[in-house]
């Protein structure tokens, strides 16, 4: 039995059989709802309206008594069981915009002169040679893949050669419709070089892909193969957001029926989309993509490949696999070159996967004389420690809440959000907003500084708390909660009231304070302590934006000299793309992911120690942090 489901605004009208989950009706009409909680009705993200009609809800819906009164409803718990009128707010709906998506790298610039910088010459994944093959004659009456072998090794290259049916198939008539003068794309395997495709066009150069799939963001490049210059670059957030804002939800949502396959074929279409933009400012054709390295966490690999992640979730957190065979494009389901060789960085483990694999190659860590500190801020929130002698790393679960979830007021890095907070004179605080105008919610940087201004001026407490005297004018009760008005709807040109409440900032701090515990658990597994590191990496896209000091005041970083801190920027997806031109480094990719020792912090001895000492502002042990003065009490 169907039943007649209308969309409002848009006027949509579906059909959808009895007990259909509201919310894949409304995705099939075209409406992606948030669930970053992967649709467990938690995160309340997919609240809808019903203007007519009724929908069963399961279990005990997670909404206030006047909002179910007023008709609302979650969509990821409720099923149709009838014709109904659905109105969709518009905060329920999710909506991409690339504006806070900066490029990490302009066209023009080289990667091709970091291997040059490292002594490294350029040995790309795939290659496009010129070649003259000598036509059969009675005395050399050999096959024309023997000749066209001897060409190959008097140019250099390796034996034994490959080729697989659909080169050969066009081998023997490329040959003498173009008297021997042909291109050939090879890959320079370790066992043998394989023949990927010959043709005898006109010389055209050829790109290979970079790929940074992210949780949140996906990031790519085109690469000139010949030269190693950036042609191209594009980036775009993760289509699959709307259905969990965090690897554990994605997990969830895959372990629906036809999870798995919506999940694949949303960063699929995203990839392709990223692709079509760049092919056409390069004025080529996808098939004139002959390589790719795409480089991620281990969730996002397997949600790429279609693989079942559900294990990586489930004790004892196994992967189906870390370290991946060679695909062609078309195995790996990338509209480029049909048999353009496809690699996937190596992962460490379930939650330290090829995306920190890559960053650590780009960054030299694993070259360096002096002890590194790498840190991810990302949605995962991983930290590696160590230097040319020894590895370690571990995933420190930091969630989503400096990427704008999980923190009502939060919002990611988009115009109209505030990214840094003062006080003025008289104790009062101030925001910049980026774009200007009123603000609409807070970004990672801000909620940061936020977080270090409230405890500078005394607002908060060391525990996080609010301190009701510091501030009675603009704290208030919000149902079983206080909270912290910092813009009233007057303010923020009728969009509400901008607040945060203690939630939020437990939310925050336990964030903050999950990122010090893997660092510090690191340290005390290897025997050092934090003065011992020489080197802070940052990377990620949030690092960015972070305020390295600000940072340190809340105990999310370690306070060493501030010297000691850079920024690497993308450090995945600049793995990636030095990867795709040395085969040196893709050796090195392989091999630090099996060097470095990994620390499962669920199971480790003393991070829970480690957390809830962290769970302070800045910490616990004041000594940790000289530099971090106290606040004023009030």
């Amino acid at each position: 039995m169907s039943h007649r489901v209308r969309f409002l605004p848009g006027d949509v009208v579906v059909s959808a059989e009895d007990g259909a989950s509201l919310l894949e009706t409304a995705r099939r009409a075209g409406y992606m709802l948030r669930t970053e909680c992967g649709g467990l009705g938690t995160c309340r993200r997919c609240k809808v309206r019903l203007l007519s009609g009724e929908v069963f809800t399961a279990g005990r819906p997670n909404l206030s008594a006047r909002e179910q009164e007023q008709g609302f409803a979650l969509a990821c718990v409720s099923r149709v069981t009838g014709d109904v009128e659905v109105q969709i707010p518009p905060g329920s709906q999710f909506t991409f915009s690339r504006e806070a998506l900066p490029a990490e790298w302009s066209p023009g610039e080289h990667p091709g002169r970091e291997l040059k910088a490292l002594g490294l010459p350029l040995e790309p994944l795939a290659e496009r040679l010129r070649l003259k093959v000598p036509p059969p004659t009675l005395q050399d009456n050999s096959s024309d893949f023997d000749r066209l072998c001897r060409a190959l090794t008097r140019r250099g290259l390796p034996a034994p050669f490959q080729a697989g049916p659909e080169a050969l198939r066009r081998l023997a008539r490329t040959l003498r419709a173009h008297d021997g003068e042909i291109h050939v794309l090879l890959h320079r395997g370790a066992a043998a070089t394989l023949i990927l495709d010959l043709d005898a066009d006109e010389p055209q150069p050829v790109y290979g892909l970079a790929l940074d799939v992210g949780t949140t963001t996906l990031f790519a490049r085109l690469i000139d193969l010949a030269t190693g210059e950036v042609a191209a670059e594009a980036s775009d957030f993760n289509a699959q957001i709307p259905c969990g804002a965090d690897i554990i939800h994605r997990i969830v949502y895959a372990g629906r029926p036809g999870g798995l396959d919506e999940l694949r074929k949303l960063i699929l279409e995203a990839t392709e989309a990223l692709l079509r933009r760049m092919v056409k400012e390069v004025g080529g054709h996808p098939h004139r993509v002959v390589a790719a390295v795409v480089a991620g966490n281990a969730t996002m690999q397997h949600l790429f490949l279609g693989l079942d992640p559900r294990t990586i979730r489930e004790e004892p957190y196994v992967p189906t696999v870390t370290h991946f065979p060679l695909l062609s494009a078309r195995d790996a389901g990338l509209g480029l070159h049909p048999r353009a060789p496809v690699l996937f960085s190596p992962s460490v483990a379930s939650y330290v996967g090829g995306d920190i694999t890559a960053g650590l190659v780009a960054a030299g860590v694993h070259r360096a004389e002096e002890l590194c500190l790498y840190v991810d801020l990302g949605t995962n929130g991983e930290v590696a420690l160590g230097n040319r002698e020894w590895l370690t790393a571990c995933a420190c679960s930091a969630g989503p809440a400096f990427e704008g979830s999980g923190v009502r007021c939060g919002m990611r890095a988009l115009p109209g959000a505030v990214d840094q907070v003062r006080s003025d004179g008289r104790g009062r605080l101030t925001f910049r907003v980026i774009g200007g105008g009123s603000p609409r919610g807070i970004c990672g940087s801000g909620l940061i500084d936020l977080l270090a201004e409230l405890r500078a001026t005394g607002r908060l407490d060391a525990r996080g708390k609010f301190r009701p005297e510091a501030d009675p004018e603009r704290l208030r009760r919000h149902g079983r909660h206080t909270e912290l008005v910092l813009a009233s709807e007057a303010d923020t040109g009728g969009a509400g009231d901008l607040a945060i409440s203690e939630v939020d900032l437990d939310n925050l701090v336990r964030t903050k304070g999950a990122i010090f515990a893997g660092i510090m658990t690191l340290l005390k597994g290897v025997g050092l302590e934090p003065g011992a590191i020489d080197r802070v990496i940052i990377a990620g896209g949030f690092g960015r934006y972070l305020d390295v000091e600000r940072a340190v005041q809340i105990g999310m970083l370690p306070d060493l000299p501030r010297e000691h801190f850079s920024y690497l920027g993308n450090g995945s997806l600049r793995g990636a793309g030095l990867a795709l031109l040395s085969q040196r480094l893709r050796d090195e990719l392989e091999e630090v992911a099996r060097r470095v020792t990994y620390f499962e912090l669920s199971a480790w001895p003393g991070y829970m120690d480690e957390f809830m000492a962290a769970l302070f502002l800045p910490h616990t042990e004041a000594a940790l942090f000289p530099s971090v003065k106290p606040p004023p009490s009030k």
